[in-house]
């Protein structure tokens, strides 16, 4: 009895173990033997990870400032004037003809509209009759010999203030003619022949639409990164809201080019914005009150090392780091410093202490980020 118990354990004791060795086979693969950590210094695991491989490459990036603003003419600068001007009349007066309609270009001194000029032409009329009294005085005097010099001095005094009054007649005489201080288009007129016109209405507006600039916002902490002459790309945005194409209509943006003219020393304390002009070419097309995207130009790094951004993997204790693949399809991870991202290409630089990069290195893109940290074998995914 007890060697029929006896026999019982054992073969209890041979099934248990049956099992446990099964049950270690299955979970490490099939295999039973223990394969060693790679002879190499990164200590590649047996895993297999697919990735999609690229290679290092040589660019030139920009670091690149968005901002968003309007379109509107240029403010006055000490060599030239305002591109945009509102023509007002002096006072309540009855306009008689209008010479121009908006849309129209027109030159600086050409005739916009005229103003009644009745009263104008009356007293320059009583003025000039004045004034050829007043000389004829003064020259009958001169050909006397008795007269005294006071009495030529009180007719000379008559002729200069006639003249005077004549020179103010002719003055309102001029501002009865109402010409355009610059050239430009007729963006707005007001004024219709017949009307009394006030001067608390403009009553033509023109702007030069050669003389334009995007007004800005830049967000306040990329301000310090602005310069004067800075190269800007403008290039027209849709309206909030505004996402169906007019039928017909080219979808391509318009873009110009530009550059920094002024930037505003004190932010926005409501938005923290800082407003930036950019003055644009005279070719440029664009119209004041569009809605345009900005693309400022603050630093640019030629001939350097980039990658792809999908190729950069962040580990908040290491920092960021690129898998570099070798011949034998094994990938390991290298450190990195970060330079200027554009797009989907990030500016790279190796540690000091670390073996230099070179253009052309293949390295893991798409799935970089399930490689383990001691890097591993891979898979070469299709594009």
């Amino acid at each position: 009895m007890n060697a029929k118990r006896s026999a019982i354990i054992l073969i209890n004791i041979a099934v248990f173990a049956g099992a446990g060795l099964v049950f270690y086979w299955l979970l490490h693969g099939g295999r039973l033997t223990v394969i060693p950590d790679d002879a190499d210094t990164n200590h590649h695991t047996d895993a297999i990870v697919t990735v999609q491989v690229g290679s290092i490459a040589r660019s030139t990036v920009h670091r690149i400032v968005t901002a968003y603003g309007q379109i509107e003419p240029s403010p006055a600068a000490k060599s030239q004037p305002a591109a945009s001007v509102n023509v007002a009349v002096p006072g309540a007066q009855l306009v008689t003809d209008v010479a121009c309609v908006e849309g129209q270009h027109v030159d600086a001194g050409q005739i916009l509209f005229h103003l009644d000029s009745r009263a104008a032409d009356a007293q320059a009329a009583e003025a000039q009759t004045l004034k050829t009294a007043a000389q004829d005085a003064v020259d009958a005097l001169a050909d006397a010999q008795t007269v005294p010099q006071w009495v030529i001095a009180a007719a000379k005094w008559e002729r200069d203030s006639a003249q005077a009054a004549l020179d103010r007649a002719h003055a309102q005489q001029q501002w009865c003619t109402v010409t355009a201080p610059i050239s430009g288009m007729v963006t707005t007129v007001n004024i219709r022949a017949g009307q009394v016109a006030d001067a608390a209405t403009p009553a033509v507006e023109i702007v030069d639409l050669d003389r334009l600039v995007a007004a800005l916002d830049v967000p306040g902490f990329d301000a310090r990164l602005l310069r004067p002459g800075q190269s800007v790309t403008v290039e027209i945005s849709s309206p909030p809201g505004n996402s169906v194409a007019t039928q017909g209509a080219t979808t391509e943006p318009s873009v110009s080019l530009g550059s920094i003219v002024r930037v505003d020393p004190a932010a926005n304390a409501d938005t923290g914005m800082v407003s930036t002009d950019v003055a644009l070419a005279a070719s440029s097309g664009l119209r004041p009150g569009q809605f345009v995207r900005g693309q400022i130009d603050v630093e640019t790094h030629a001939d350097c090392l980039v990658v792809p951004a999908d190729a950069i993997v962040t580990d908040a204790d290491l920092g960021p780091r690129i898998a570099l693949i070798t011949d034998s399809h094994r990938a390991y991870f290298q450190s990195v410093e970060i330079g200027i991202r554009q797009g989907d290409l990030v500016e790279i630089h190796a540690l000091p202490d670390a073996a230099p990069l070179t253009e052309g290195e293949r390295i893991a893109i798409k799935g970089a980020y399930a490689l383990p940290p001691a890097g591993c074998n891979i898979v070469e995914a299709d594009r």
